[in-house]
């Protein structure tokens, strides 16, 4: 803007309620490819700061690590980009894959530039990109880029922030004045999307999560071009940055996969309700964010939204734990009212454990926990299981190592996590879950059959979500993410270790186990981290 406005604005986010004169400025951010649990393991300080609203004094940040791209079509960069900046899905702007964003009717669905400057006329504003079809999207932005490599648009995008950017014009007729000053940044980063095409797209991939970790130093230059602006004091800034989606292997994954529900949406802002996002967050809900910013609403027609937050605080790793198993030479739990029926066949015990001993199930030797009240998680409790495992072979077939039902017949009630989805070349970790009516396959994430130890846990929020967590001998995080709706009661069989529930399938775990934990409430992604660092560290859950 050419001259200050003094807009009060009142947003109600969950309960909060705060009022603050300034400015107001927005940065978007848009990340190409960018899975959230790479951003829980990998360095990324800047990232780390917006979500935890540290900084800049006086901002908060609210995040998920579960958001998701717009389920109606494939998971492609077009139908997301457009998503984002028009706060629709493609069912309304008719963006479905890419080769479509010239043919959106930006009239009928304006980008959120447009939608804040016919509010604000005098909005400055500027689109800078790397993807050639982003020109198409009708921004109207004061500045549209040309197409150009992401480190020569972090530079443009530190001189428009720092009020060093010169005039300069722009493709479809649109000119940056020497004199401007910028109200609205759209930025788009291509470089995640690209080393995971090219390496794949997973924590256990260098290439990505170094290119991850340099798109983080990106966003610190950006995060200090705004701070070092002369009348920074009296701006109120809204930034928010999200992935268009994720990837699996080397590719984007296909609509609705759980890869789809992996990316991170963060907010900061000083109107912020603090904390982690729950119910339903998507990429395209930052449009929400900006729109609220600047004008006080969004278009009843938008399927973006303010999502509420819950507090993020340091939880007891031991509050609602209602079952830890240390295996130190019994089966017996250190923590828990309740002792599994005595094994189908002797259990033996190995003195190299994770921590201390570790039972050794090897042998086809499952422990049965049969159907104490404690395991009957029916119809609407959450639950969080957590183990270390070990193995120096690939598994045969689909095998179980933990689960309460028939791994033969996968639709019935109850789970299964498998150290194996059929595979002759490794081990893939997998968590399937089901009641009746509704059936979830977790995305397998591949671990080597070296001997060493490795972590997995499973949890299950009826209002949110189930994940599938990995934890490696490096101390990275992997998870995969399912959205789950409508789920029922899970009670069915037996509850085994080492085995389905039938206790007898061929296919059952050959290795070492240690450290079984059991809560009765869905731990968070920071609450998961930190009990399998702790592990890590040679440290039981109850310490």
């Amino acid at each position: 803007m050419k001259r200050i406005f003094p807009v009060v604005l009142f947003l109600l986010l969950a309960a909060a309620v705060a009022v603050h004169a300034g400015e107001k400025k927005g940065l978007l951010i848009m990340l190409d490819g960018t899975r959230a649990d790479v951003l829980l393991s990998a360095n990324v300080p800047n990232l780390d700061s917006l979500r935890l609203g540290t900084w800049a004094d006086g901002y908060e940040g609210a995040y998920t690590f579960q958001a998701h791209t717009s389920l109606d079509a494939p998971p492609s960069s077009a139908t997301n980009h457009v998503a984002i900046l028009t706060g629709v899905t493609a069912t309304k702007n008719g963006c479905y894959e890419n080769g479509q964003t010239s043919s959106v009717d930006y009239d009928k669905f304006p980008p959120i530039s447009r939608l804040i400057e016919a509010e604000i006329p005098d909005l400055t504003s500027a689109w800078v990109y790397m993807w050639g079809e982003d020109g198409d999207i009708d921004t109207k932005a004061t500045y549209i880029g040309p197409a150009q490599s992401d480190d020569a648009n972090a530079d443009d995008a530190v001189a428009i922030l720092s009020g060093k950017f010169p005039a300069k014009e722009g493709i479809k007729g649109t000119k940056w004045s020497a004199d401007d000053d910028v109200d609205l940044l759209m930025l788009y980063i291509d470089q995640n999307d690209g080393a995971g095409h090219g390496h794949g797209f997973s924590l256990t991939v260098p290439e990505y999560v170094a290119s991850v970790e340099d798109t983080d130093k990106k966003i610190g230059r950006f995060l200090e071009a705004i701070k070092s602006r002369p009348n920074f004091a009296n701006e109120d800034w809204l930034i928010a940055v999200t992935a268009d989606h994720g990837g699996i292997d080397r590719t984007h994954g296909v609509v609705g996969s759980q890869n789809c529900y992996t990316i991170p949406l963060v907010v900061s802002g000083k109107e912020i309700s603090p904390g982690r996002m729950i119910g339903d967050p998507c990429n395209r809900d930052a449009a929400a964010y900006m729109m609220v910013h600047f004008i006080g609403k969004y278009p009843d027609y938008f399927d973006a939204k303010i999502n509420p937050t819950v507090p993020v605080k340091e939880l007891p790793c031991k509050e609602n734990l209602i079952a830890y198993f240390p295996f130190e030479g019994d089966v017996n739990p250190a923590l828990g009212d309740f002792a599994g029926k005595d094994g189908i066949l002797p259990h033996a015990f190995i003195t190299d454990g994770k921590i201390g001993k570790a039972l050794s199930m090897r042998d086809n030797n499952p422990l049965c926990f049969g159907k104490p009240a404690a395991l009957q998680f029916g119809k609407d409790r959450d639950f969080t299981f957590a183990f270390w495992f070990r193995t120096d072979e690939i598994q045969k077939g689909s095998a179980a190592m933990l689960g309460n039902k028939d791994w033969d017949d996968c639709f019935q009630p109850g789970i299964i996590v498998t150290a194996n989805v059929i595979s002759d070349e490794g081990n893939k970790l997998e968590f399937n879950l089901g009641d009746s009516v509704h059936h979830h396959d977790l995305n397998p994430l591949d671990y080597i059959p070296d001997g060493q130890w490795n972590f997995a846990a499973i949890t299950a929020d009826r209002d949110g979500d189930a994940l599938l967590y990995l934890g490696m001998p490096d101390g990275k995080l992997a998870f995969i993410t399912e959205r789950l709706e409508d789920f029922g009661d899970i009670n069915n069989m037996d509850w085994y270790l080492g085995q389905d529930g039938t206790g007898v399938n061929k296919a059952h775990f050959v290795g070492d186990m240690d450290e079984l934990m059991i809560w009765d409430r869905a731990l968070t992604n920071e609450e998961v981290y930190q009990i399998f660092h702790k592990g890590l560290d040679g440290k039981s859950v109850l310490k």
